[in-house]
């Protein structure tokens, strides 16, 4: 009866070495091969935008640069580079694998996109519609291209109705005089916009951070960068590294300066207030209650 029971709930050994085994060997690729482990951690959660920002931090924290997603060179998953991580395009939100395909796939045979107008020419806009394409341009995925966001977001209406009049005409055979003259000369004078002002830093990381889950072209505190200094605060990094090395320390003063994440108030068995707190610095985070 006692085995029938243990049974239930228990790990025999063999079941328990053959997760030893796997554990030794994923710790090993993450010490040796930290970028290649952390970019298949991170596809692997790529639709699910909290565990997906949660491994972003620790590759992060791990000092791991995170490069925004580029229309002509991120893939469906994350990339590992030299000590950086290509952002997948998987990993923006409403931006579907029948779209990625499809964009990945014009890319490959005609090469790469010459700006929002050649992108839209090219693209099915079916599956890659006036949303999805928003939330590449909020991502800052067409970043390389020309046009600031504010100037591609403002004109993608136009651009998506310019294109779909360019595939109207080629697929009757009714492409005008000056096409023509472009398509003999090989000339593509690419689209011009119109002068616009452009996002501030604030709304460019609010839009970056809706679709990503993470704030990747930059981080808001580097626009107080001249206040904090005026602080003189330690990073938060050393801090932990020094917890972690002193774990008996009892009590120590110290300043540091960072962006609320997350709080969480609650009243303790005493009936007293409560509240856990996650802050971050540039480089790390941490909880505080």
């Amino acid at each position: 009866d006692l085995m029938a029971y243990f049974a239930g709930y228990g790990f025999n050994k063999s079941h328990s070495a053959a997760y030893a085994l796997i554990a030794y060997q994923t710790a090993y690729l993450k010490a040796n091969y930290p970028t290649e482990f952390m970019a298949c951690l991170i596809s692997l959660e790529a639709t699910h935008a909290e565990k997906m920002a949660f491994y972003l931090q620790e590759a992060k924290d791990m000092g791991l640069r995170i490069e925004s997603p580029h229309i002509n060179t991120s893939d469906v998953n994350f990339s590992a580079k030299k000590d950086s991580i290509l952002f997948g395009l998987h990993g923006i939100k409403n931006v579907g694998l029948a779209s990625i395909e499809d964009i990945i796939a014009q890319r490959k045979s005609k090469g790469p996109y010459k700006d929002l107008l050649d992108f839209c020419k090219r693209v099915d806009l079916r599956t890659s519609n006036k949303r999805v394409i928003e939330n590449l341009i909020y991502a800052g995925a067409f970043d390389g291209l020309t046009g600031s966001r504010a100037q591609k977001f403002n004109e993608l209406s136009t651009i998506i109705e310019k294109a779909i009049s360019y595939k109207r005409d080629k697929a009757t055979g009714q492409m005008g005089l000056f096409s023509v003259a472009h398509v003999v000369d090989n000339v593509d004078e690419g689209y011009a916009f119109t002068p616009c002002p452009p996002w501030s830093n604030r709304e460019t990381l609010e839009r970056e951070k809706e679709v990503l889950g993470f704030y990747v072209s930059a981080h808001p505190l580097a626009n107080y960068d001249k206040f904090i200094r005026w602080f003189n605060p330690l990073p938060i990094g050393p801090i932990l590294k020094g917890i972690q090395e002193n774990p008996n320390t009892q009590e120590f003063n110290v300043t540091i300066c960072g962006l609320l994440k997350s709080k969480k108030e609650i009243v303790t068995k005493k009936g007293d207030r409560m509240a856990f707190i996650q802050i971050e610095d540039l480089e790390h985070s941490a909880e505080i209650v």
